[in-house]
């Protein structure tokens, strides 16, 4: 993976946990993480249920770069659907698509060239699908994306619990190398498979049956939570 994406993919990135927490400000307010041992926890359930379908997404809009004009708008109709069906709360669904903007915005700054036509295609999109369909346009390889996908799912909620908690950043770096490291066979496996499976997307077949409808409940309910508090320091 190029350093400047994974740059882009941090949780210290503006389109990161500056602006976001990924649920972890609610979990750090009901007392779900309080200190590191219960980050890495938090880190590894979501890495293993929101991060199964995170990977499969951005693999299949990686690939889905490469495919003719029509099939490829419809492909990427077809996994914002897919993303919508298994983000249960309004809050975190207006939040991807919020967030897919401000990356978009920070990419498409960094690289003008690779990304000028890719503004409108991508306009109002989720943030799965802007992140596999832009970092194609980069040069970046399907699995490079995924796993990009799963370094931001990880660091970004990983950085904030540093800043609400007052966390030793070196001891956060260990915690976020140990979970990746844990995840790693398994998501190279779902890139690859998730690159096969999106083939038919790309020949105008919108089937996404396969990507994992495996969510992560307290998640959920913490997104929407989020949204009704009056004082909160992050967006999601």
């Amino acid at each position: 993976m190029q350093p400047v994406v994974m740059l882009l993919c941090d949780g210290r990135f503006p389109s990161g946990s500056y602006a976001y927490s990924a649920g972890m400000e609610h979990s750090v307010s009901w007392g779900d993480v309080a200190d590191i041992a219960t980050v890495r926890e938090h880190l590894a359930g979501r890495l293993s249920t929101t991060g199964i379908m995170a990977a499969q997404v951005v693999a299949a809009a990686s690939k889905l770069a490469a495919a003719p004009a029509p099939q490829r708008a419809a492909g990427l109709d077809a996994l914002d659907t897919a993303v919508d069906a298994r983000l249960a709360p309004a809050a975190a669904r207006d939040t991807s698509r919020e967030q897919a903007r401000r990356w978009l915005r920070a990419a498409s700054a960094t690289w003008p060239e690779a990304l000028r036509t890719a503004g409108d295609l991508l306009a109002g999109r989720h943030f799965w699908v802007v992140l596999g369909f832009a970092t194609a346009a980069l040069g970046i390889e399907p699995q490079d994306a995924a796993w990009a996908a799963i370094y931001d799912l990880a660091s970004t909620p990983l950085w904030a619990a540093s800043r609400l908690l007052g966390l030793d950043p070196f001891e956060s770096a260990h915690v976020l190398a140990g979970a990746l490291a844990h995840i790693a066979v398994e998501i190279h496996a779902v890139a690859r498979e998730a690159v096969l499976a999106a083939e038919p997307l790309g020949n105008g077949i919108a089937g996404t049956e396969w990507i994992s409808s495996i969510v992560a409940p307290l998640s959920d309910l913490a997104a929407q939570a989020h949204l009704e508090r009056e004082e909160r320091l992050f967006a999601s």
